[in-house]
């Protein structure tokens, strides 16, 4: 898989997820009274925000982890002969953060929480099924911005992925 592959598939898997947790209101009602099905998510910071609650998930580039003396990389050659692509027997970490901006200070806390639990209960077992495993997850500082004169408060989800 190449790292770039790897990135996108991450945030898409998480991206579906998220979304089809939050827009299915059954699956947190008996957590919160708050309604997170029209909640916007991108994969990169968009050019104007319209909607509030919205979700940033933001991925960086990460590091090769060996596993021992037999990671090796071993060639893909095309049916040309030519050198196309390397497969690598070790782990892919990656850093991921979820940025959640909302307009009020207690839907910033109530959303990072949601997504917390979701992430660990709800989504573990099918990432790893997926060939994702979690490898630790924090949660980041809290900070407000100003927006269009209004205050959008901002919380942080820092996940580390294996793949």
């Amino acid at each position: 898989m190449l790292r770039e592959h790897a990135i996108t598939r991450a945030k898409d898997m998480l991206i579906s997820h998220i979304r089809g947790f939050l827009t299915n209101i059954d699956n947190y009602s008996d957590i919160c009274d708050r309604d997170y099905t029209k909640c916007e998510i991108f994969d990169k910071e968009p050019n104007v925000l319209r909607t509030f609650p919205v979700i940033l998930i933001i991925a960086a580039s990460g590091n090769y982890i060996n596993s021992g003396f037999g990671d090796v990389g071993e060639e893909i050659i095309d049916e040309n002969g030519v050198c196309i692509g390397i497969k690598y027997a070790g782990q892919l970490e990656l850093p991921i953060t979820i940025e959640v901006g909302t307009r009020s200070t207690k839907d910033r806390d109530i959303l990072i929480d949601l997504l917390s639990a979701a992430i660990r209960i709800f989504f573990k077992r099918d990432l790893e099924s997926n060939g994702i495993v979690i490898k630790d997850m924090r949660y980041g500082g809290e900070s407000e911005i100003l927006y269009d004169s209004d205050k959008l408060y901002i919380a942080t989800l820092n996940l580390t992925v294996w793949m």
